[in-house]
């Protein structure tokens, strides 16, 4: 049997809060999520505005026939996704649960579970939800 002497457990102690306590500030306290910064989208908002707002996006694709294009900002937590018009306006907004190794650890540690299948839900007044069913679609005021 190992015997840890007094001197060190006065050291392995303290060491040993520390760690934990930033470990738990790592994985709990965050800053301002992609989707609540997200929220402050709207439909119609040029494309500067929403870089303003999300910072540049990490994926950018053009939609076929000059439609416009699809923007993309991902953080531990969300996906964010902007569909420009070709007028470079925001047509839709939608996001889903991130796929990253730290979503999905702190969803195990804190038994949610993996997150899997993605719920996808879309921005509506400045507030995310829930697709609705076919026929009760949400209106888009311009």
């Amino acid at each position: 049997m190992i015997r840890i002497s007094r001197p060190r457990l006065f050291i392995a102690v303290p060491l040993t809060a520390a760690l934990l306590v930033s470990l738990a500030v790592l994985l709990l306290a965050r800053s301002q999520d992609i989707k609540s910064r997200s929220a402050r989208i709207a439909v119609g908002m040029p494309r500067g505005q929403v870089e303003q707002i999300l910072g540049p996006p990490v994926l950018v694709l053009q939609r076929s026939a000059g439609r416009g294009a699809a923007l993309s900002w991902t953080d531990q937590f969300w996906q964010v996704d902007v569909l420009t018009g070709p007028d470079g306006r925001v047509e839709s907004i939608g996001g889903i649960p991130s796929d990253s190794l730290y979503g999905r650890t702190v969803g195990r540690l804190l038994g949610k579970g993996h997150t899997h299948p993605h719920q996808a839900e879309i921005l509506v007044d400045g507030k995310w939800e829930l697709p609705r069913p076919p026929g009760m679609g949400h209106t888009v005021k311009k």
